[in-house]
């Protein structure tokens, strides 16, 4: 399989407009070294999440903004996300983590040194 990333970050995305910004936030100031992907799912969210999450694909490359049609659920939209990754490797952040900066590198980092 080719792969077009490093890693792929997938976000499900429901009501969570009070801190969703601090979760991409954190997302974007990543020390990562390789090529990023994150995908962000708007599970029909009744505030203004989904507008949000297409901000921010509107002004960064790196993030893809997908909405469903109604709402399945974080284990769906998890899911959805699946079917979009491009990366080598990737992983789940809720709306609601704040990462330290370095973390996706570290991950990364774990994953390639053990394969």
């Amino acid at each position: 399989m080719q792969y077009s990333k490093d890693l792929s970050v997938v976000v499900p995305v429901y009501n969570v407009e009070s801190y969703i910004r601090d979760c991409l936030d954190s997302l974007l100031r990543q020390q990562f070294n390789g090529s990023l992907q994150i995908v962000l799912i708007d599970d029909v969210s009744p505030d203004d999440s989904g507008r949000i999450c297409a901000e921010y694909s509107d002004r960064y490359a790196v993030f893809e903004c997908l909405r469903h049609e109604f709402n399945r659920g974080s284990s769906e939209a998890r899911n959805t996300g699946l079917q979009r990754v491009c990366g080598r490797y990737f992983t789940f952040v809720d709306p609601d983590d704040i990462l330290p900066a370095g973390a996706l590198q570290n991950l990364f980092d774990i994953a390639e040194q053990h394969q």
